[in-house]
């Protein structure tokens, strides 16, 4: 009697998998084109979109309750980038800088104005 029902599960194991293989490729295709579609924002609605994503983002920042801090940090981080170039620059005995130093002193300077740029995106932000 067992026997006869595990015969009968595997049957209906079977038929199973025979139907999940051939319904597979139209669940891939039905979520390919969901994910296309998400993808796909009208021109019209894209300011609302990104308007509704930096405003949820400036509320999880909390930029007008923590701006004093955002400005500290932002303080700090320029002070510690010009400290670092002063001392990549101290380091070449009043020679030219190599051009791995150079390198590392350009790659600073862009950081700082990136910093920069963050102040004054963070002074713009209304409260």
């Amino acid at each position: 009697m067992m026997i006869i029902i595990a015969q009968f599960c595997l049957v209906l194991l079977v038929f199973y998998l025979a139907g999940l293989a051939l319904t597979l490729p139209k669940v891939v295709e039905n979520l390919a084109n969901k994910e296309v579609n998400a993808r796909e924002v009208p021109p019209n609605k894209m300011a609302l979109l990104y308007a509704e994503i930096n405003e949820n983002t400036k509320d999880t920042m909390n930029i007008s309750k923590h701006r004093a801090a955002y400005q500290d940090a932002l303080a700090e981080i320029l002070e510690n980038v010009n400290l670092t170039i002063l001392q990549t620059l101290s380091g070449n005995a009043g020679t030219v800088p190599e051009d791995e130093h150079l390198g590392k002193i350009q790659k600073l300077q862009q950081y700082k104005n990136s910093v920069g740029e963050l102040g004054e995106f963070l002074d713009s932000v209304k409260a």
